[in-house]
């Protein structure tokens, strides 16, 4: 628990009925709310925290995810209070590989627009009013990879604008489910970049986009 956010944060851990540890470690802490229970996917799981939710916002860490430091929750409610309470904030993020964390660099600042080229915001940077997210429908469970990128989507269809925060909120790890280029996290995202894609300017530059960097 971070020192100086005590009392502010609730932790929920959602569990897949796994057979290994986790529940173990998790009923150390008293204070963390959590289900053990099969489920249907990751966006399955997603909703399932989010029906636990109580707080204002929301974030996700997924089992390999953590936060990069223990000063992150404390400067993300600071920005919090001194912007006005954004809807959607988003962060930097930080990458781990055999035991080696490097953070990928930042060429665009997150956007509707910039997302329409590809995922560029990873739901581990993410703080989301709990409010706007259930007014969204929650994750779709029909994606069972990029739930992310379909809901970046219909939070910008509804007129929400990301509110970038330039500091490194989480690390995930390159050996987890989402972090490897399948065939059908291809599939999802190319169906979500699509929709983004709606109108023929933006059809244009982003067909062109995928041509130059060969994904068509």
């Amino acid at each position: 628990m971070q020192e100086s956010v005590h009392g502010l944060v609730e932790h929920i851990v959602v569990d897949g009925a796994s057979e290994d540890d986790t529940l173990a470690v998790v009923r150390q802490f008293p204070s963390v709310h959590w289900i053990s229970e099969p489920d249907e996917g990751i966006s399955d799981a997603f909703n399932k925290g989010l029906g636990l939710a109580k707080g204002e916002f929301v974030m996700y860490l997924n089992a390999d995810d953590y936060l990069h430091d223990k000063m992150v929750l404390h400067d993300v409610l600071s920005f919090i209070d001194g912007n006005q309470r954004p809807d959607w904030i988003v962060g930097d993020i930080a990458a781990s590989s055999k035991g080696e964390i490097f953070v990928p660099p930042r060429r665009y600042r997150p956007s509707c627009w910039s997302l329409m080229f590809r995922c560029r915001i990873g739901h581990p940077t993410v703080f989301l009013k709990r409010e706007v997210l259930i007014d969204a429908g929650g994750f779709d469970p029909r994606f069972k990879l990029a739930m992310d990128y379909d809901l970046w989507q219909r939070l910008c269809a509804a007129g929400y604008k990301p509110v970038y925060f330039p500091r490194i909120i989480s690390v995930f790890s390159h050996e987890g489910l989402t972090s490897s280029e399948s065939p059908v996290l291809v599939v999802e995202r190319q169906e979500v970049a699509r929709r983004f894609r709606d109108n023929p300017l933006k059809n244009l530059i982003g067909t062109t986009y995928d041509r130059l960097k060969g994904r068509v």
